[in-house]
C-alpha cells in the first residue's frame, strides 16, 4: 500500500491538510481521501457522496471504506506517513509551515477514529 499526497495545504487555520490517493495494491487505487486535523488529533478521511433525503436533510456516505480495524491502521499509518513526508519536502523547499497544536503525534501514537459523524461534518 502506498500513497501519494497532492493539494498540500499549509493554512495551519484549515481542518482539511491535504488529500491524497491510495495504491491498494493490485491493481487498486483510492482517490480523494482528506487528511484532516480534528479534535483528537490528524485521520484520514475517506471519499464520500452526498445524499439528499426527501426532507431536504443532507448526509455524507463513504465511497470506500476498510473493512477491519488492521486495514484501517494500515491505511491511516500510510497516508500518515506520506502527508508527514510530504510536510518535511515543503520545508525543505523553503515554504513555511506552522503545525497546530493538536496535529503532533509522537511515533508509533495510535491515531484516534472520528466519531462517525464527525468524519460527516468534514466532508
Amino acid at each position: 500500500m502506498t500513497a501519494k499526497i497532492y493539494n498540500l495545504n499549509l493554512n495551519p487555520n484549515s481542518s482539511v491538510k491535504a488529500y491524497a490517493n491510495l495504491d491498494l495494491g493490485n491493481g487498486f487505487a483510492v482517490h480523494g481521501l482528506k487528511i484532516i486535523n480534528g479534535q483528537k488529533g490528524l485521520f484520514v478521511s475517506p471519499p464520500s457522496r452526498l445524499s439528499v433525503g426527501p426532507n431536504g436533510e443532507k448526509k455524507y456516505f463513504d465511497i470506500f471504506h476498510p473493512t477491519t480495524k488492521e486495514a484501517r491502521a494500515e491505511m491511516n499509518n500510510t497516508v500518515i506517513s506520506a502527508y508527514k513526508t510530504a510536510l518535511e519536502q515543503a520545508v525543505q523547499m523553503g515554504k513555511e509551515v506552522i503545525i497546530a497544536p493538536c496535529e503532533e503525534m509522537s511515533g508509533g501514537q495510535e491515531i484516534d477514529e472520528p466519531e462517525p459523524e464527525m468524519a460527516a461534518m468534514y466532508m
